[in-house]
């Protein structure tokens, strides 16, 4: 097991500097992804960034979360959108 913590400073008054930080933490799940390691928590604006990167056998795990999620919340209610899991009338693939 292995954790690394890469701490993102925000300013109320500099949106460059969100956007450059933005832009790093995309950049280091990229190159995580590409070696196999996942990420464990995610702020909400990047959760479905995230679970983009999650590609093995097409998908499978989003798929399976999806399949779930409309079982037990056809009507696509609870935690919309929340880890990367949408409902299925406002999802991009269905």
């Amino acid at each position: 097991m292995f954790l690394m913590i890469f701490p993102i400073f925000i300013s109320k008054s500099n949106p460059e500097v969100n956007k450059k930080g933005r832009e790093l933490l995309m950049r280091l799940v990229d190159i995580g992804a590409q070696n196999g390691w996942g990420e464990y928590r995610a702020a909400p604006a990047l959760q479905d960034f995230i679970m983009d990167r999650y590609s093995f056998g097409d998908h499978a795990l989003r798929r399976f979360c999806e399949q779930l999620k409309d079982a037990v919340d056809p009507n696509g209610i609870l935690a919309a959108g929340r880890y990367g899991i949408w409902p299925k009338h406002i999802r991009k693939n269905g």
